[in-house]
């Protein structure tokens, strides 16, 4: 005789059975804008959606309609142009597997090899409302309050990513013969946190340069644009963007790391040289003040 839990139409795998959930981090709104992959929860190498990492560089964006979106194509190309989604789902498809992972992941890992103390912790648990507290009260914390406050641990996924390879679009405009790179930009919008750069840092005696209210910005080199894997992905794992990980089109880079993936995208720009794009030049080239070298 059947139990209870198997009679009548489709389920969704055993209810006794365990299913892994994203570890959560939100904002005062009840907004997720942080979350961590149940690593040791998975089965496989594809993550599933609603277990997939989530982070944010700038501010959590509102949503845009499908619809509503458009991307713009420009700088050094023959023929600039916008897309509706709808018209870039014309061009030749592409699905392709890859592996996000933030660039900090396990850094604590590393620290903790350097200097000993606390190992890095699996827990499910992140306290985001005191991390945003730190940042809006405008001091500056102790690297414990935000390690705590920030665990870089499950900061990886594996997925499967269907979109256009970035290269077709890129015919259509028409490369210039000066076309040295390709300034992505998404329409998240904010000012670079510094604590997150001390805790990259390991330290909070430097100095950051403050750009004010900047769209996330990254500029790949023209190589790796026209890779055939490097694609503009509206699907993930066989559905349709969510917006925590950037619908309604996101860049796809395989092999680099997640931020180089851009989420939210609204403009594509082909420039004659590597723009100096914050997260690729001051994000990471802190200045350690001479009397503490």
């Amino acid at each position: 005789m059947a139990r209870p839990e198997i009679e009548g139409g489709w389920t969704m795998g055993w209810p006794d059975r365990k299913r892994p959930s994203l570890m959560e981090g939100k904002d005062g709104q009840g907004r997720v804008i942080f979350g961590r992959t149940p690593m040791l929860d998975l089965e496989g190498i594809i993550t599933p959606v609603e277990s997939y990492y989530v982070v944010a560089q700038l501010q959590m964006p509102d949503p845009i309609h499908p619809e509503d979106w458009v991307l713009s194509i420009g700088g050094e190309v023959e023929r600039p142009f916008e897309l509706s989604l709808e018209e870039l789902r014309k061009f030749p498809g592409r699905t392709v597997r890859a592996v996000t992972e933030c660039a900090g992941n396990d850094s604590e890992f590393f620290n903790y090899l350097k200097d000993g103390g606390k190992k890095p912790s699996l827990a499910s648990k992140q306290d985001m409302q005191k991390f945003l507290e730190l940042r809006e009260r405008g001091e500056k914390p102790s690297l414990e309050d935000i390690s705590e406050a920030i665990p870089s641990t499950c900061l990886a996924s594996g997925g499967e990513f269907t979109g256009v390879p970035l290269s077709e679009v890129l015919k259509k405009a028409g490369l210039k013969s000066n076309a040295v790179s390709i300034r992505a930009e998404g329409f998240d919008e904010g000012r670079p946190d510094p604590t997150v750069q001390y805790l990259s840092a390991g330290r909070t005696d430097i100095e950051i340069v403050d750009p004010g209210i900047i769209n996330y910005d990254k500029a790949v080199p023209m190589q790796k644009a026209l890779h055939p894997d490097t694609i503009l992905a509206w699907a993930h794992n066989g559905e349709y963007l969510t917006h925590v990980h950037g619908a309604p089109v996101r860049m796809v880079v395989p092999g680099w790391s997640g931020n180089w993936w851009v989420k939210w995208l609204q403009k594509l720009e082909v420039m004659d040289h590597m723009p100096p794009c914050y997260y690729q030049t001051h994000y990471s080239g802190l200045h350690v003040p001479a009397s503490f070298r």
